[in-house]
């Protein structure tokens, strides 16, 4: 049983790395709160911020602009170094679920940039590609909108991701997702949602359009090369060989 216990421990149950562990107990320090969007708060012990530079000096309000669940994930991981989310409590609708994981995973990835949370912006990494698999670029694509408009100092990785998924969206195009996402996620009144909504729109009519225009010239150069190509043959073989037919005799 003991023997058990221990391979559970080396196995990862507990951090090993030695980044992972305190000086001094975070849970002797008093406790703050920190906003979120709508509102919502969470605590945590103060001394897990001592850690990291860019968070010591953070106050209740700083992330009040990010979700609920990024600032879950973001607690979660100060006191374990692991990436958890909240357990799903939407619809029953896996692809609404998946988007709104990837919607808390870019502002996992941009609250970790911004704070300089390496460890955490990698582990937001592995989710993004992982959730991104199964949606459409359309639906990413409103997502980045949303949650990391621009790409914060020398983003190496972000560039890089969107090449391919736009790639992706020439090579195999999904239909657009339904635009329902977390309910942490929707305006809190009825213009910021028809704003939202006509964002979303434009910005998959331009990337169908594109799209389209994209495989039109395919298309046009693909038919193109196929009609050079039976030029060139016929060239090469010169005109096509006639057998005449035999000349009558005149009767002598």
């Amino acid at each position: 049983m003991m023997a058990k216990t221990k391979a559970s421990y080396l196995s990862g149950d507990v951090p090993d790395d030695p980044d992972s562990f305190f000086e001094k107990s975070p849970f002797s320090c008093e406790t703050m709160i920190l906003r979120f969007e709508k509102g919502d708060t969470l605590k945590l012990h103060r001394g897990l911020l001592l850690k990291y530079p860019k968070l010591a000096t953070l106050d209740a309000n700083s992330l009040k602009h990010i979700s609920r669940s990024a600032g879950h994930v973001l607690v979660q991981y100060l006191y374990t170094n692991r990436y958890r989310t909240l357990k799903w409590v939407g619809p029953a609708d896996v692809q609404q679920e998946t988007i709104a994981k990837l919607e808390t995973a870019f502002q996992v990835y941009a609250t970790a940039r911004e704070f300089d949370l390496d460890k955490l912006e990698t582990l937001a990494i592995k989710q993004i590609t992982l959730l991104s698999k199964d949606v459409d670029a359309f639906t990413i694509i409103d997502i980045v909108k949303k949650t990391y408009p621009a790409a914060k100092g020398n983003d190496t990785w972000f560039p890089a991701f969107v090449k391919d998924t736009i790639r992706v969206a020439f090579e195999t195009p999904l239909p657009p997702s339904a635009t329902e996402t977390a309910p942490e996620t929707i305006p809190d009144n009825a213009a910021a949602e028809e704003q939202t909504a006509k964002d979303v729109t434009l910005t998959t009519l331009l990337l169908q359009g594109a799209l389209e225009v994209y495989r039109e010239k395919i298309d046009a150069l693909t038919v193109k090369s196929i009609l050079l190509a039976v030029a060139g043959a016929d060239a090469e073989s010169g005109p096509s060989a006639t057998i005449d037919s035999p000349k009558e005799t005149a009767p002598s």
